[in-house]
């Protein structure tokens, strides 16, 4: 079966790397007249992986927030701030659609471009897990390594 892919992917965080991709992003969407997802993936860290308390916006504090509807809520909170970062440094030029998934971000990023077929992912050099990625690695260089799709790392 031919792999006609029909949109863009960018992968952010709120960072300023992540906005400086999906504004990068957003200029190659428009340039091949393609729609654009922005991704954030809320870091639940998984076995391998370090979440940084920054990046998950203090959502963990409250012992409450750890419940399924507290971390819901969470994701969705730090979605929106993540998001409207992102959609300042696009502007009004290119269709975009939002997801947000939860779990380790680069399994969650893999999976939603599996799921989507991007032509394209796009993502920051740095997100906000420094320490994490001293000590394992940036989600960029992992994506690079483990993707099945075009990565773009700006």
């Amino acid at each position: 079966m031919p792999y006609h892919p029909t949109r863009l992917i960018a992968a952010v965080d709120g960072s300023e790397d992540a906005s400086r991709a999906a504004a990068m992003a957003a200029g190659l969407a428009k340039e091949m007249n393609r729609p654009l997802t922005l991704l954030y993936v809320f870091p639940a860290p998984g076995p391998h992986e370090f979440v940084s308390l920054d990046s998950v916006t203090g959502a963990l504090t409250d012992p409450a927030a750890l419940s399924p509807q507290g971390l819901e809520e969470a994701s969705r909170k730090a979605a929106a701030t993540v998001f409207a970062a992102a959609r300042k440094a696009i502007g009004d030029s290119v269709d975009v659609e939002e997801r947000i998934a939860t779990g380790p971000v680069v399994p969650e990023i893999l999976k939603a471009a599996e799921a989507l077929k991007p032509a394209l992912v796009v993502v920051g050099r740095r997100g906000l897990g420094r320490l994490g990625e001293f000590l394992l690695g940036s989600v960029s260089n992992k994506l690079v390594h483990q993707h099945a799709f075009p990565v773009l790392v700006v």
